[in-house]
């Protein structure tokens, strides 16, 4: 006999998909008994325990549920376990198995192995609710959501939740089929687990007056400022546009292929014509371990070129000319505006005319006044060269 305890996680996991015996799919039990497998020849049983809440000191001894009337059943049970000097911490969850050898079991330990999924989180189910049933979600912001209220992260009050900001973008998710499916270990951090959670939908997380909301990268951006020279602060700005050198005529994006024994795979997109008025071939490479399918994949590179390399004339038609990027400081009557904010400037004395600008970042002064920088904002950079919406 051969006693083991397995860990297979020390972070959240919900439910274990499938245990293996070497290479034999373990039988689970059934009804009140799912948390337990054995294998076919009867010589292995386990138990997974998944300790949430309180951590355990012991284990109690078990045998196989009757239903099974195995012919080794009797042999195959657990004595009791008791942890002596710690207790088994939450969030760790582990097998518990018992070898069996006899003359017609082979001598030689199987080695265990399983398919676990990840935590549950609670749905959006519209924009002015959280649901309170944990589920099993791929959707980003649900995703980005959980960090932020559950007990052992953010611990945020629902309160604090701009739900509709949520819900809009879980829909957007939904509309373009953006998903995430992403494995954190333990010493990930909390910032850096969000920093890739918003990568898989092109998101920004913004806290404002007590309140967290959710902006997304889309086109048909609602304009929601109108900056004019008013507005800015004297002397404070300026504009710029990236050299070839700096930005990219191709781009290549990682994403993982879970049909292919979830092995990182590129995708990349690349404009020959800028290729050939740049005099050569500059590469942007992006990591996007959350995306697991090729479609997002294809999506996002091509967004992402269209953004570096293109924007309209005044008749909305495709130009490449490098999107304008602007800084400057104004006044603190604008302090409601909040990054991933789209609106106009029109200051005709720096600009040649009234354009569409995205806010991509906001630094507030001692003094109060505010610090912004903008990326142009074109439609293109949601379509393709033929015209049509990429989303």
């Amino acid at each position: 006999d051969l006693y083991e305890i397995i860990v297979f996680a020390s972070h959240e996991c919900e439910e274990y998909v499938s245990v293996f015996a070497g290479n034999e799919l373990m039988t689970q039990g059934t009804g009140g008994d799912t948390d337990k497998w054995r294998s076919d020849s009867d010589n292995v049983l386990a138990q997974v325990y998944t300790i949430k809440g309180t951590p355990i000191t012991g284990i109690t001894s078990f045998v196989g549920p009757s239903t099974w009337n195995t012919s080794n059943l009797s042999s195959l049970a657990f004595q009791n376990i008791t942890f002596a000097d710690t207790n088994v911490p939450d969030g760790i969850s582990f097998i518990v198995v018992h070898h069996h050898f006899d003359v017609t079991n082979y001598s030689q330990r199987k080695q265990i192995t399983a398919r676990i999924k990840g935590k549950k989180v609670r749905l959006l189910t519209n924009n002015t609710t959280i649901g309170s049933t944990p589920t099993y979600s791929d959707n980003p912001t649900e995703i980005i959501l959980d960090f932020l209220t559950d007990d052992n992260n953010f611990n945020e009050e629902d309160s604090k939740i701009d739900v509709e900001s949520f819900f809009t973008s879980k829909t957007l998710n939904d509309t373009n089929s953006f998903s995430c499916n992403l494995a954190f270990t333990a010493n990930t951090t909390l910032s850096a687990a969000i920093q890739e959670l918003k990568s898989t939908n092109r998101s920004d997380l913004i806290y404002s007056q007590g309140i967290w909301k959710i902006k997304q990268d889309e086109k048909n951006k609602p304009i929601e400022f109108s900056i004019t020279g008013d507005d800015i602060i004297s002397g404070t700005f300026a504009w710029s546009q990236n050299k070839a050198r700096d930005i990219a005529n191709r781009v290549v994006v990682s994403w993982i292929n879970p049909a292919d024994q979830w092995q990182t795979l590129e995708a990349s997109i690349e404009n020959t014509d800028l290729q050939a008025s740049d005099g050569r071939v500059y590469t942007k490479k992006v990591q996007l371990r959350g995306v697991t399918n090729l479609a997002q994949a294809d999506i996002f590179k091509e967004l992402m070129l269209n953004q570096f390399r293109y924007t309209e004339d005044a008749d909305g038609n495709r130009i490449d000319v490098t999107p304008l990027v602007v800084k400057f400081t104004t006044t603190i009557k604008n302090s409601s505006l909040e990054v991933g904010d789209m609106g106009t400037i029109d200051y005709l004395t720096e600009l040649p005319s009234i354009k569409k600008f995205v806010i991509m970042s906001i630094n507030t002064k001692q003094s109060g006044e505010l610090e912004l920088t903008l990326r142009e904002y074109a439609l293109t950079h949601y379509k393709d060269t033929n015209g049509n919406f990429i989303i």
